[in-house]
């Protein structure tokens, strides 16, 4: 049996996770292309928007932007539970997979740190043998994974891509940019691309600590930050008090985490918000505000068929009714669907022929969701994407 075959089958048992964290705009790549993809394909599909590493020009000089990294613990728990810490550096977006998604993966190498801080050292640093992983594995309890000696320990695998098919939830942190749940963004995101998936937000047992994230997340949306990231320089002095008691090098950390967050979050949903606000003025038909108040525009996010580039129809919120409007890719009509035509099968008022059904998922509490699925003519409802809004 192979070391790889060795890591998948103690894996499955063991019924350890891979953990992968991002920012928004590497997320939204990953969501269009269905699969977390390595830095070299982040870069070829996304040159001048990706995130870029502060160890991106070693990782090239060592070979390895063509490898997926994760790790095989929650990262993003240690800021949950310690005082003295920061969030998870690699963004608030946490991608958490099946534990079989360790059969797909190719020169699966586990290292105690980071490629990063071990550099031309990496691979004779990794585990080698089937003793090794035994020692990392407890064969019982529940334990933190490896004892805290390995609790950050890197896994990365020799595969450009890792298919959202053994994705088992996303956990994003509880906080707002640009005015909006991230986790809602998130959750819109994915099931635009037909990926439905659980999307939880992170909970705190501590609110000081979701409190000064936040305010990190203000820092950085103030922030004039250069075009160039290399560029970039953030004045400690700026940090909210709960992370000025840091170290300096806890500190650096945090500055860290700040750009990545302003040119992977930041940066591009503020851009989305200006294309939003100069682009479409459609106004919903279903509600009347009154002329003192502004008008009722809907703000429309693409339903996309599988992996197709092109939206099936364009799914609409009214920003003051919240009803739900459809918009067809193809001709352009704009149906205006009231709650009395939820669940119904209902046509495109254009010559295209498309239909497709609100649907409504109606909680024990009185409150729930709608999305939209597309159907075929006349053979029944399809397996295709679904939008939450």
């Amino acid at each position: 049996m192979t070391l790889d075959a060795y890591i998948a089958r103690r894996f499955q048992t063991r019924g350890v996770r891979f953990f992968h964290s991002e920012n928004w705009r590497n997320f939204q790549n990953y969501c269009a292309a269905g699969a977390v993809l390595c830095r070299g394909e982040l870069m070829r599909r996304d040159g001048e928007g990706f995130t870029a590493f502060y160890s991106d020009a070693e990782d090239r000089a060592l070979g390895v932007l063509g490898r997926v990294f994760g790790n095989l613990n929650d990262l993003g728990s240690v800021y949950a539970r310690s005082r003295r810490t920061i969030p998870n550096i690699y963004g608030p977006i946490m991608l958490v997979f099946q534990p079989g998604v360790f059969a797909r993966m190719r020169d699966i190498r586990i290292t105690r740190s980071s490629i990063a801080s071990l550099h031309g050292g990496w691979a004779s640093a990794a585990l080698r043998t089937e003793q090794q992983l035994d020692e990392l594995v407890p064969e019982l309890g529940a334990g933190t994974l490896g004892g805290w000696d390995w609790f950050a320990c890197e896994i990365s695998c020799d595969n450009q891509t890792l298919p959202f098919d053994m994705l088992e939830r996303v956990c994003v942190e509880p906080i707002m940019v640009q005015g909006q749940r991230l986790r809602d963004r998130v959750d819109a995101e994915l099931r635009a691309q037909g990926i439905v998936v659980p999307v939880v937000e992170r909970v705190y047992a501590e609110p000081s600590k979701p409190a000064a994230l936040q305010s990190l997340v203000a820092l950085c949306e103030g922030l004039q930050p250069p075009s160039d990231q290399e560029d970039w320089a953030l004045d400690f002095g700026r940090l909210p008090e709960t992370f000025r008691e840091l170290s300096p090098q806890m500190q650096r950390r945090v500055g860290l985490w700040c750009r990545y967050f302003t040119y992977g979050t930041v940066l591009p949903l503020q851009a989305e918000a200006e294309l939003d606000v100069e682009g479409d003025w459609t106004v919903c038909e279903m509600c009347d505000p009154g002329e003192e108040r502004p008008p009722a525009l809907i703000d429309w996010t693409p339903l996309l068929d599988g992996g197709s580039a092109e939206p099936l129809l364009d799914v609409g919120r009214c920003g003051w009714c919240s009803g739900i409007s459809v918009r067809c890719a193809g001709c352009g009509c704009i149906r205006a669907v009231y709650e009395s035509e939820y669940e119904e099968r209902l046509a495109c008022e254009g010559e295209c022929g498309l239909m497709f059904i609100v649907r409504r998922d109606r909680a024990p509490d009185g409150d729930g969701s709608e999305w939209v699925e597309v159907v075929e003519p006349e053979a029944g409802l399809e397996e295709t994407p679904a939008f939450w809004p």
